[in-house]
């Protein structure tokens, strides 16, 4: 009886192991299977020509000091654009935290293998209420900007990388892209004019238009 007992149980541990190795093999298969890979996301934040942080004083063309608190936007849509100017889009949402670098990095999965020219995505999500959010001081006057559009995300231009990007399931690439915070300052958006921009306000579609003017193309590892 011990034999048998002993049997069943190595038998089961067996069995155990080998469900569990096979639903591991199962997702692999999902996220690598043959005709999709992936793509690293990287938003480098700077100010002018300044690496980003909040709480950090900066200095802007105007020589007034500015100062971000805090800030976060959303980023979605995005689009790969294909050699034949059709496009794959992703489904997902991202919140970029200004205050975690962390949230600016991010995995894009299951993009269809091909050769691919551009990319374009929005700010804003089609389910928040707030696209972006922004609060600090520039000239020792403090500012707080809210950015919405009730026309929904507001579209980047394409960005051309300038040579192709391949996705294939084994390939690994890396795009930058960068926002520049300084020209969130701009077309009438500076505290000496209006401190405090609320969703619904004409203002806070600038808001919107100011970050996407600020963004940048910057090269792909591949």
């Amino acid at each position: 009886m011990k034999h048998i007992s002993y049997a069943a149980f190595a038998a089961l541990i067996l069995l155990t192991f080998s469900s569990c190795h096979k639903d591991h093999d199962n997702h692999d298969d999902h996220t690598h299977n043959g005709t999709a890979g992936a793509l690293e996301f990287e938003m480098e934040h700077t100010f002018g020509a300044s690496a980003f942080q909040v709480s950090t004083p900066y200095v802007d063309a105007n020589g007034d000091t500015v100062v971000f608190n805090s800030g976060n936007y959303h980023l979605s849509h995005i689009r790969f654009i294909k050699t034949d100017g059709s496009f794959y889009e992703d489904a997902s949402t991202h919140e970029i935290n200004l205050a975690v670098p962390g949230t600016a990095m991010f995995d894009l999965t299951e993009i269809p293998n091909g050769d691919y020219t551009g990319v374009q995505f929005a700010i804003g999500s089609d389910t928040s209420t707030v696209f972006s959010f922004f609060y600090g001081s520039l000239a020792n006057a403090s500012f707080d900007y809210s950015g919405f559009t009730a026309s929904g995300p507001v579209y980047t231009p394409i960005y051309d990388f300038g040579s192709i990007l391949t996705i294939s399931p084994d390939a690994a690439p890396i795009m930058h892209m960068s926002l520049n915070l300084e020209s969130l300052f701009a077309n009438g958006i500076t505290p000496s004019i209006i401190d405090t921009i609320q969703i619904g306000s004409a203002e806070s579609e600038t808001v919107v238009s100011n970050l996407v003017n600020a963004i940048s193309f910057e090269h792909l590892h591949q």
